[in-house]
C-alpha cells in the first residue's frame, strides 16, 4: 500500500514540474523581443514624422499670416491713407480669413508732426493633426511687425487771427487772443522740439535741427509784411509808411506774389516801371483828424503784428506771438493768401536773399521752399481765427494816384477857415 502511494506521488511531482518549466523557458526565451522593439520605433517614427508635419503646416501659417500683417501695417503707416490706420489693419486681417488672430488692442498707432508708426503683433493657432497624440492639441503661429513713413523736412505757415473781435471773452474766461497765444505757442513747441511733451514743457528738444520752418503770419485786416519782406516783392515805392500789400481780385486766382525782378536775379534783374503790387495806403479809419494815429491805422507800423518768415527756432517764435494784440477788422483771406505764398516754390529767390544777403533767416533754409513733388517734403498752413470775414478800408479807384480833389481852406480865410473843401472839377466848384 505504501509502494503505491510513492508511485503516484512520484508520478504527480513529474506532471506539476513540465509548465514550471515551459514557464520558466518562454521568461528567458529572446525570441520575438525584435517585434516589440519594432513596434515602439515605428510608434516613435509616426509622432517625429507627424510632428514634421504639423510644424511645416504651422510655418505655412505663420508665413501666411505674417504676410498678411506686413502688408496691413505699410498700408495704415502710409501717409497718403485717409482712412483709420487701425481699420485698415483689422480690415486686410479680415479680408485674408486671418480676423480671429487679431484685434483692435493688438495695434498701436504713433503719430508725429512729419510721420506715423503703426506696430501690430497676431497669433493664430493651429490645430495639430499628428501632436495631439502626445497631447499637444495645436501650435501656435505668432506675427509681429512695425511700419513708419516720415517726411524729413517739413513747411508750416502759422496763421494767426489778430482782430478785435480775439479781445473777447472765450470759454475759458480769458480772452480769446490770450487763448490763441497759449496754443500757438504750445504748437511751435510741438513742431520743433518734442511732439510727444506734455505740458508743463521742459525745453529737451529730439526734434534735429532745421527740419521744420515755421512762417507767423498775424493778420486782421492787414498782414504787415515789414519793410524787409516787402523788398522782396515787385511793389510800388510811393512811400515807406505801411508795409502792407492791397491785392487784386485777380491775385487770389494763383498761389504765388510776384517777387522784385533783382531778388529774382541780382545780377541781370531790371527793376520794374510798372509793379504789379500795389502797396497799401496810410488809412486811418476812425480819429477824425488831419494826421493819422498809428495804432488806428489799417497797416499799423507797429511791429508787434509783423510777418516772421521761415524761423527754425521755437523760442524766437514763442516772443513773436507773446508781442501779439487784438484790434481791427477781419479779412482770413488775406491771411490765408500769405500763409500759402509762403509756402510756394516761387520764393525760393526771396528766402535765398534773407538768408545769404540779409541774415534774417538761416542759411540752412536756402532752397525752401521746396518743389511741390519734392519727396519726402510736407507743406502745411495751420489757420487760427474765431470767426468770419468783416471790413477791410482801401482808398477808391481814382484817388490812388495824383491830386486830391480834397483842400484845406486857409486859416486866414474869411469864410470856413481851416475847413475842408472837395474841388468839382467838373463845375469849378469847392464845396465843404
Amino acid at each position: 500500500m505504501l509502494e503505491k502511494n510513492k508511485i503516484a506521488h512520484a508520478k504527480y511531482s513529474k506532471g506539476t514540474r513540465r509548465p514550471r518549466r515551459a514557464i520558466r523557458r518562454f521568461g528567458a526565451s529572446e525570441e520575438g523581443s525584435l517585434l516589440i522593439f519594432s513596434l515602439f520605433l515605428l510608434v516613435t517614427m509616426l509622432i517625429i514624422t507627424g510632428m514634421a508635419v504639423d510644424l511645416m503646416r504651422t510655418e505655412t501659417q505663420r508665413s501666411r499670416l505674417q504676410a498678411t500683417l506686413d502688408r496691413a501695417i505699410l498700408a495704415g503707416a502710409s501717409l497718403q491713407q485717409t482712412l483709420d490706420a487701425q481699420s485698415v489693419v483689422l480690415d486686410y486681417f479680415e479680408k485674408a480669413g486671418f480676423g480671429s488672430a487679431i484685434s483692435a488692442s493688438d495695434v498701436s498707432i504713433a503719430q508725429s508732426p512729419n510721420g506715423k508708426a503703426v506696430a501690430a503683433n497676431a497669433r493664430l493657432d493651429v490645430n495639430s493633426f499628428f501632436l495631439n497624440m502626445v497631447g499637444i492639441n495645436s501650435l501656435a503661429a505668432p506675427a509681429g511687425g512695425q511700419a513708419a513713413e516720415s517726411v524729413t523736412d517739413v513747411e508750416i505757415s502759422l496763421v494767426v487771427d489778430t482782430s478785435g473781435s480775439m479781445g473777447g471773452i472765450s470759454s475759458s474766461g480769458d480772452t480769446k487772443i490770450n487763448d490763441l497765444k497759449a496754443a500757438a505757442k504750445e504748437f511751435v513747441y510741438l513742431m520743433q522740439c518734442d511732439p510727444d511733451a506734455t505740458l508743463p514743457f521742459d525745453g529737451a528738444c529730439v526734434v534735429d535741427p532745421d527740419t521744420i520752418s515755421i512762417s507767423l503770419i498775424p493778420y486782421n485786416e492787414q498782414v504787415l509784411l515789414g519793410e524787409t519782406l516787402i523788398q522782396q516783392f515787385n511793389t510800388t515805392e510811393e512811400h515807406t509808411s505801411s508795409s502792407c500789400i492791397d491785392f487784386e481780385a485777380s491775385d487770389y486766382t494763383s498761389i504765388s506774389v510776384e517777387l522784385d525782378p533783382l531778388v529774382i536775379d541780382p545780377v541781370l534783374g531790371v527793376p520794374d516801371p510798372n509793379p504789379s503790387l500795389r502797396r497799401s495806403a496810410t488809412i486811418d479809419p476812425w480819429s477824425g483828424g488831419d494826421t493819422a494815429v498809428d495804432w488806428r491805422r489799417t497797416c499799423s507800423p507797429y511791429l508787434q503784428r509783423v510777418v516772421t518768415p521761415y524761423e527754425n527756432d521755437y523760442q524766437n517764435l514763442e516772443m513773436a506771438i507773446d508781442d501779439l494784440y487784438a484790434s481791427g477788422y477781419t479779412s482770413i483771406e488775406l491771411g490765408m493768401k500769405w500763409g500759402a505764398a509762403l509756402l510756394d516754390p516761387s520764393f525760393q529767390p526771396a528766402v535765398a536773399n534773407l538768408a545769404n544777403n540779409l541774415g534774417v533767416i538761416t542759411p540752412n533754409f536756402v532752397g525752401r521752399p521746396f518743389n511741390y513733388d519734392r519727396p519726402n517734403t510736407k507743406k502745411v498752413v495751420v489757420l487760427m481765427t474765431d470767426g468770419i470775414n468783416t471790413t477791410q478800408h482801401l482808398v477808391r479807384d481814382g484817388f490812388r494816384d495824383g491830386p486830391s480833389p480834397f483842400y484845406r481852406v486857409p486859416a486866414n480865410a474869411a469864410d470856413h477857415a481851416g475847413h475842408i473843401s472837395v474841388y468839382d472839377a467838373d463845375s469849378g466848384n469847392y464845396y465843404h
